[in-house]
């Protein structure tokens, strides 16, 4: 098979990319395409905003239950004066 890239730019990233990881051009660009497309499973990522999965993930942590209510320093044994009992 043959793929030509005609892109200078383009071509020394791969080569790059290449260097270093240690493999070859081919593989290189066939690593950074597989992963660009959902690591290969060959249906690309939904793009979503940073911004809306971090609030979807601070819903789901939210809901989780609490499993212990002391306070982090009375779990870590912290008292009044920040010390160890």
């Amino acid at each position: 098979m043959a793929f030509s890239i005609k892109d200078e730019a383009t071509d020394r990233l791969a080569r790059r990319c290449a260097r270093l990881y240690g493999t070859s051009i081919t593989r290189a660009v066939h690593d950074a395409l597989a992963k660009h497309l959902g690591k290969g499973s060959g249906k690309p990522r939904r793009k979503k905003s940073r911004h809306a999965e971090i609030m979807r993930l601070l819903a789901k942590i939210h809901a989780a239950p609490t499993l212990d209510p002391r306070s982090p320093d009375e779990i870590m044994g912290f008292n009044e004066y920040g010390v160890f009992d």
